[in-house]
């Protein structure tokens, strides 16, 4: 599918590739000899987002709050967790920055828990091995250790930055909420609904458009947001009292939100308007959902 005019590819394992984004290079961008990846910063973004006569763009992986290190800080505060969790998540980036041939990972915040603890040798050493690959992270409210120790990792840290017709940030807009309660009246209690993924001869959902904001100037939108923070999720029900939550993609008009990557965050379902469209990442797939509420 395409957003904006470029394509995207929405994966079950939560991450949002781009065979091409517009956002090649960031200005300052990587520049540690010592990660192995490319210094060459020929190549800028420029304020829009596009990049210095390169329109074709690297393939880029972006994803959310991978809380690495979030169960060794459960355990060290004496709750006993499994602690498998950051390995298994960084071997699955692995293999997905391997499966899709990408050159850049966008992280868009909480790419660590909380303070440095016993995971964090396994991080260096997880993305000192993703080589020639550009390390982004786009600050979020977790990140809290010293700017100083992402960029010994080989990150380039930013608080929020252009791509194209797209602007990366971790939180979403003001008019984003979990629990939006001009939504609440329309939906039945718990967020339940049908699960009805598209059939072959379906068309394709359409891709919620963002207005113009009501302080922006007349015949100019504001930038397309695609964010994290949110952890969204979607509980759906099947014929036989059947219950489950899935991570989810939720677009709304304006923003896309990503799923959390880390398998031990947690997450929250969220509560869906009219026009909003939500993708439920299985894993395996991505199933636009008819999120149609039951009466």
């Amino acid at each position: 599918m395409s957003l904006h005019g470029v394509p995207i590819l929405m994966t079950g394992e939560r991450v949002l590739f781009l065979p091409g984004a517009p956002c090649d290079r960031i200005a300052g961008g990587n520049s540690d000899d010592n990660t192995g990846r490319s210094t060459d910063s020929s190549t800028h973004a420029s304020a829009d987002g596009s990049t210095n006569g390169n329109t074709g763009g690297s393939p880029t992986l972006i994803l959310s709050d991978t809380h690495f290190g979030k169960a060794e800080t459960f355990q060290e505060h004496g709750i006993p967790v499994p602690t498998d969790h950051t390995d298994r998540d960084l071997d699955l980036l692995r293999q997905l920055v391997h499966i899709h041939g990408a050159r850049r990972i966008i992280i868009l915040g909480d790419l660590f828990h909380s303070t440095r603890n016993s995971s964090w040798d396994r991080v260096l050493s997880g993305f000192q091995s993703m080589k020639n690959t550009d390390l982004i992270l786009v600050m979020g409210n977790h990140d809290i250790i010293r700017r100083d120790d992402y960029e010994s990792i080989g990150f380039t840290c930013v608080s929020g930055m252009p791509c194209g017709p797209f602007y990366l940030q971790h939180h979403p807009p003001d008019h984003m909420e979990i629990n939006d309660q001009a939504s609440t009246a329309s939906r039945t209690q718990n967020n339940e609904a049908s699960a009805v993924p598209l059939a072959q001869n379906e068309d394709k959902p359409e891709i919620p458009q963002r207005q113009p904001d009501s302080n922006t100037e007349p015949g100019v939108s504001s930038p397309f947001v695609i964010c994290g923070h949110l952890h969204p999720s979607f509980r759906i029900k099947g014929p036989a009292r059947q219950r489950i939550t899935l991570p989810c993609f939720w677009l709304r008009p304006g923003c896309l939100v990503l799923p959390a990557f880390g398998s031990f965050t947690g997450s929250h379902p969220v509560m869906t308007r009219p026009g909003d469209l939500v993708l439920l990442a299985t894993g395996d797939s991505v199933i636009p959902h008819s999120h149609e509420p039951d009466v």
